[in-house]
């Protein structure tokens, strides 16, 4: 991914910690959230929506379109 994008490793770093940040981030807000609206369907909506990022970041030109789409993922 590094030589792709020619990041260096603090570059490559910042794709880590935007993706633990984002899900430190939710974690909390989203339990309560499927607390009251039911957790199989946020569960369901959680998977959809990184499975959309996830094949997003297969055709991203940039690093910082990386890192966006790498904190959808949480």
């Amino acid at each position: 991914m590094g030589k792709e994008f020619h990041m260096d490793a603090i570059a490559l770093s910042w794709v880590a910690t935007a993706y633990l940040f984002t899900a430190a981030i939710f974690l909390v807000p989203f339990g309560k959230i499927a607390d009251i609206c039911g957790r199989k369907k946020i569960y369901l909506y959680g998977i959809a929506l990184f499975s959309l990022a996830s094949l997003a970041m297969t055709v991203v030109p940039s690093t910082e379109m990386l890192m966006e789409f790498e904190s959808y993922k949480v």
